[in-house]
């Protein structure tokens, strides 16, 4: 009786012992079916990706061909080996200031300074309101960064604080151009029973001073820029521009109001574009028969790609009236026409010409007279190096071309004019002869 329980006991502690393994056996093999059962399915997936990516790869390869062949068979042949136009279209700032050696599509080919030109980054600002359409002007703020509330942006397009709407439909721009002379005239000493003059040996100026302000409403713009240098002796305060433009017709500004109408090469540059300090003393002379800063002015502009052709009729220059008694004011017109026929990499070639006349000069208590006259280039001194008259003056003109020429960062360019003054004669004078100064070309 003892002993039949102890043996029981022996028997079922030997079956649990028993079982147990088999339990575990079974626990690990069903873990190791979910786990092959998880490696089959993304085996699966991973092959059903490549499969995937590998039609994608096929299909990119297959347009690009496509996309290569029409491109081929859009494009014409190039011919005579001139580069074809490339890259982003002209800026604003350089259809209205064509210059030699600027967009020449360089960054198509990895220049980083082609790049920045064509998209106008290190241009310096212009000295004037701007005039770009409104179509360039939204493009120009989506490309810069802007603070956005209440419905308007604020930012620094074309590096000029603006304050505009959501849509760039209405805008307020200011800039600003400063230039300040610094310097003087050595070695000035007068001969014997002469006076000095007015040239110091070490003064300042105030050249530019300038507040470009520009209203935009879309494709109208009106632009308003006080100037409070202007000249070779600063404390005066004028105007120098104050116009309605409209830019809404394609590559086209239309302006009317006091304007500097673009004329010549070096009259065409803005003031922060020099390669010089200043436009040479002809130039001064030649734009001044009919156009200048703040000049009433009716015209526009037309500009391409590698083209650009302007025509104003012009009137009176602002505060002309003031320093003198004006009877009949002037009239008069420019035209411009200017290209680059030929660009690559390396070579630049620039080819223009300019006509600009006053169909009649104000009449004041001296008569119709025709008064050239300049200080120069450095505007330190208000001596006049150059100065003339030609009374009885009926029409004066000028014209005559020019011509520029790049290598790689060489830059060589000048210009020709010939200056005329048809004369009106009296009954006591009778008919006088004519007036024509040769000017040879001046080159930089």
């Amino acid at each position: 009786m003892i002993r039949r329980p102890a043996v029981s006991f022996f028997l079922a502690s030997s079956a649990l012992w028993g079982v147990m393994p088999v339990g575990q056996a079974r626990a690990t093999s069903a873990q190791d079916a979910q786990i092959q059962q998880l490696q089959r399915e993304m085996l699966e997936m991973r092959r059903e990706m490549s499969g995937q990516i590998s039609a994608l790869r096929q299909r990119l390869v297959r347009e690009e061909g496509r996309s290569a062949a029409t491109t081929q068979q859009r494009t014409p042949p190039v011919r005579h080996a001139m580069a074809r136009p490339s890259g982003a279209p002209m800026s604003p700032a350089m259809a209205n200031d064509i210059a030699i050696g600027g967009d020449t599509s360089l960054g198509m080919n990895g220049s980083v300074s082609g790049m920045l030109r064509s998209s106008d980054v290190g241009t310096p600002p212009s000295d004037r309101g701007i005039d770009s359409s409104w179509k360039s002007f939204r493009a120009a703020t989506e490309k810069e960064e802007a603070v956005h509330f209440g419905g308007m942006m604020i930012g620094f397009p074309g590096g000029r604080p603006t304050i505009s709407s959501e849509d760039g439909a209405y805008a307020l721009q200011i800039g600003l151009a400063f230039h300040e002379d610094v310097g003087g005239f050595m070695g000035m000493s007068p001969r014997a029973g002469e006076s000095k003059g007015l040239f110091p040996g070490l003064t300042e100026n105030a050249r530019r001073l300038r507040i470009p302000i520009s209203f935009r409403y879309k494709n109208w713009i009106a632009n308003i820029t006080p100037d409070f240098g202007a000249g070779s002796a600063d404390g005066s305060v004028t105007l120098y521009e104050a116009n309605l433009n409209y830019a809404g017709i394609h590559n086209t500004v239309l302006t009317a109001g006091y304007f500097q109408p673009r004329v010549t090469e070096e009259d065409s540059e803005s003031s922060n574009e020099f390669e010089m300090m200043e436009r040479p003393a002809i130039t001064d002379i030649v734009r001044n028969i009919a156009a200048g800063d703040a000049r009433f002015s009716l015209g526009g502009l037309h500009y391409a790609k590698r083209w650009w052709i302007a025509g104003y009729v012009t009137g009176q220059t602002y505060g002309n009236r003031s320093s003198a008694v004006v009877s009949d004011s002037q009239t008069g017109a420019t035209f411009r026409v200017a290209g680059r026929p030929y660009v690559s990499r390396d070579v630049d070639v620039h080819v223009g010409m300019s006509a600009i006349s006053a169909f009649k000069v104000n009449e004041t208590a001296n008569g119709r007279v025709y008064s050239p006259s300049e200080a120069p280039e450095v505007n330190l001194t208000t001596t006049k190096l150059l100065s003339a008259t030609v009374g009885n003056a009926g029409t004066v003109w000028s014209a005559g071309p020019e011509l520029g020429f790049r290598w790689k960062r060489l830059v060589l360019k000048g210009e020709y004019y010939h200056i005329g003054v048809q004369r009106k004669g009296t009954e006591a004078t009778g008919n006088m002869p004519a007036a024509n100064f040769e000017v040879l070309p001046h080159f930089s």
